[in-house]
């Protein structure tokens, strides 16, 4: 199979491959390569590596080739061998990758598909150097978990599909990039993150350059054409025959970690190479790559020069799907970029203007927008524009919204209009809040008299704030209120009973002049009376039934009010579970699948199915262990069910009044 695509192509991630094959990424790094007549006749850097993996299925032999870099260029800089993950590497590069020819993203209309698909593979191990050094990152294995049978439609329908179809719209790309089953929540949520600070190149069909860097104590990755023959041997030797019968067959991407040339007979001169094939039947499982070899179907190299110090990512915190109620304003709004990730590939094609690409906006009639605006860590600005539904990247117009950090997959926030007004809104990945009892209309003080389900939440998790209760205001009363509050402002004043925290006083200012905002101030009085004030601004939705979002004005709580009898009193928040962690799976390997099917609802009873699930450890009967918490509250729940919990046993969890259930043989613990 030949390789189609040039160094300088977009899609050099889409070449086609053989099963187990991609282009082949060697890694080699060093500061500075060692000059020819220091070195020494052989470097084997294999001690300084994480074990011998495979690929399996999957195409993905660019980004093992990346991480393997990674691995030993942290271990290296004294942070111990790390086991990172492929699969992170993979889907980031795809989901947040972004076509940088904007005529081709203009061509295809609104919903035309600018990013790519996790569930392929495709590209080069130096692309991915180059990526990682410009804001892209992984985290841990266990927080994304390798699968070497890849994806199929058996996952996913959609995957029926080749990766360059026109089935592909940028909705259906986001289909499978934002599903929690191929997207982990714990890898969102990981406390840091891997990349790289500086890297180099080095020509990949030059052993003299290659050997430089090995020698000076770093690995090169390493981009070639698969030649025919060779890979049975103990070292691999080019096609002996003609241009017809040695035609390149695809390419493929290992770590090159070492060269020995003492043997007299320069044929048997090699490079030693840490393949993703898994071990080889040869001295410690690497590959050996003749001098010949590499110089035939050699095309890249780079190396690792310096990593950056793992850190958090808290931006990832927004990257999902999101029901939105924006009051006028209701649809899906797609997350799956971090502004700025793609600014390298957009200037290498000399596009204009600054990457501030976030996602999609598809409203409640299927019209599609393209979303831009900023990320931090405790907020997101963005821009929906409906005059302008396919903006430029770089193009910040239209609505303007600000919201918080979401808490419990949940966040509130602000549409910042024109004359200076604001109006509330939320978003949430669970269910949304059921809007079912009616605050009475016209919007006055007297309209929110009545009973509340309240729930506060604490991006800090402050163990003094409100939390999850009925807030129940019973009078109208000004005399709380200042001189200058009175003239802009009517009171009403009551109590919130939080099951965990105790009780609050609640006094809350309606605006006259926008009579749908609203100021609730709480001040702890049980168990221990507190004179601290936690103050939060809201609105009534206009077009809600009966909810109140907001956030705070001194604090970071985040608060939803509905009517009473309009909200279950809280929704299950899957934070953990694992099948088969007593037979040593990695811990949270289905957390993705439990919150998919239970986020949201106050009970869900899972049935669990190892013809779904698949078997994380063959030959092992597997329990399945469960961890959640509902919202607005910090206890933790947690339901074990033992071994062999595949064979249909049922996880049955809830929160409030719909309390979990179990078997008696199964383990259920509140903490």
């Amino acid at each position: 199979m030949s390789m189609t695509a040039t160094a300088s192509s977009p899609w050099r991630r889409r070449l086609p491959y053989i099963k187990g094959v991609c282009v082949i990424c060697l890694v080699i790094a060093g500061l500075f390569p060692a000059p020819a007549q220091a070195r020494p006749n052989s470097v084997d850097l294999s001690a300084n590596q994480t074990p011998l993996r495979s690929q399996g299925a999957q195409g993905s032999c660019i980004v093992f080739a990346a991480i393997a870099a990674l691995e030993a260029a942290y271990n290296r800089a004294g942070y111990g061998q790390l086991d990172l993950s492929e699969a992170l590497l993979n889907h980031f590069g795809k989901m947040m990758w972004i076509e940088p020819r904007w005529n081709d993203t203009l061509a295809k209309g609104e919903d035309g598909r600018e990013s790519q698909v996790g569930a392929y593979s495709g590209g080069g191990g130096v692309e991915y150097l180059k990526e990682l050094s410009n804001g892209l990152r992984t985290t841990v294995e266990a927080a994304m978990p390798y699968r070497p049978g890849g994806y199929t439609a058996k996952d996913l329908p959609h995957l029926a599909n080749a990766w360059y179809s026109p089935f592909w719209t940028q909705r259906r790309a986001d289909d499978f990039n934002l599903d929690p089953r191929f997207l982990t929540r714990a890898a969102l949520t990981q406390p840091l993150y891997y990349s790289v600070k500086r890297y180099a190149t080095v020509s990949g069909s030059d052993p003299d350059a290659i050997e430089g860097v090995l020698a000076s104590g770093r690995e090169v990755v390493w981009g070639f054409a698969m030649g025919p023959g060779g890979q049975g041997q103990i070292i691999w030797q080019p096609c002996a025959g003609g241009p017809a019968k040695c035609q390149p067959h695809g390419g493929h991407a290992m770590l090159i970690v070492g060269y020995d040339r003492r043997d007299p007979d320069p044929r048997n001169h090699y490079f030693l190479v840490k393949n993703s094939w898994g071990p080889t039947q040869w001295p410690g499982g690497y590959t050996r790559i003749s001098y010949a070899y590499l110089r035939k179907y050699g095309t890249e190299g780079g190396y690792i020069t310096e990593v950056e110090p793992p850190r958090p990512w808290p931006e990832l915190a927004f990257i999902g799907r999101w029901t939105l109620d924006a009051d006028d304003l209701k649809g899906t709004l797609d997350i799956y970029r971090v502004p700025g990730v793609s600014q390298w590939l957009i200037r290498e094609y000399n596009g204009r203007g600054e990457d501030h690409r976030i996602g999609m906006f598809y409203d409640e009639s299927g019209r599609a927008y393209r979303v831009n605006g900023r990320i931090a860590a405790d907020h997101i600005e963005l821009f929906i524009d409906p005059a302008n539904r396919n903006a430029h990247w770089d193009q910040m117009g239209g609505r303007r919204f600000i919201y918080a950090r979401p808490v419990d997959q949940i966040m509130t926030g602000w549409e910042l209009k024109p004359n200076g007004h604001a109006s509330a809104g939320i978003a949430t990945q669970g269910a949304t809040f059921a809007d079912v009892a009616r605050t009475p209309r016209p919007f006055a003080a007297s309209a929110f008299l009545g009973a509340w389900t309240a729930t506060f939440l604490s991006p800090a998790n402050a163990a003094d704030a409100p939390r999850l209760g009925t807030l129940r205001l019973d009078r109208s009363d000004n005399t709380f209120l200042s001189a200058a509050e009175r003239a802009r402002f009517d009171g009403v004043a009551g109590e919130f009973a939080d099951g965990e925290s105790g009780r609050f006083d609640v006094r809350a200012l309606i605006d006259r002049a926008q009579p749908n905002a609203i100021v609730v101030r709480l001040r702890r009085t049980a168990p221990v009376a507190e004179s601290r004030t936690w103050e939060v601004t809201g609105d009534h939705l206009i077009h809600a039934n009966g909810i109140i979002a907001g956030t705070g004005t001194n604090n970071g709580l985040e608060m939803i009010l509905t009517r009473a009898g309009g909200s279950p009193a809280s929704s299950i928040i899957a934070s953990q579970a694992t099948y088969g962690g007593n037979c040593s799976a990695a811990a949270g390997n289905m957390t993705g699948v439990l919150a998919n099917a239970c986020n949201g609802r106050d009970r869900c009873d899972y049935a669990i199915d190892y013809k779904t699930l698949g078997d994380p450890a063959h030959g092992c009967r597997k329990d399945f262990a469960v961890e959640w918490r509902c919202t607005g509250s910090a206890a933790a729940h947690r339901l074990t069910i033992p071994a062999e919990a595949g064979l249909g046993s049922v996880a049955a969890l809830g929160c409030g009044t719909s309390a979990s259930t179990a078997a008696p043989n199964v383990k259920l613990s509140t903490h």
